[in-house]
């Protein structure tokens, strides 16, 4: 029996605009197979964290797991 694989991503960013509405400034966030799993402050330069200029928008979905989009 073969088990999914597990997708993780660090993403950094300008601006992160919570599900709340805040906007927060120079924020990461992780991602486990596209769920958003953590946010945090970018204070130092973290390993095999990708860049994007802008702004990401979280929101939760009608299944209550909180997703990130970019450009749309």
């Amino acid at each position: 029996m073969r088990h999914a694989k597990t997708v993780f991503r660090r993403i950094a960013s300008n601006e992160v605009i919570t599900p709340e509405n805040q906007c927060l400034f120079q924020q990461v966030i992780e991602l486990t197979d596209g769920v958003v799993t953590n946010l945090y402050p970018l204070v130092m330069e973290i390993p095999n964290t990708e860049w994007v200029q802008g702004r990401l928008i979280l929101r939760k979905c009608a299944d209550g797991l909180v997703r990130a989009y970019y450009k749309g």
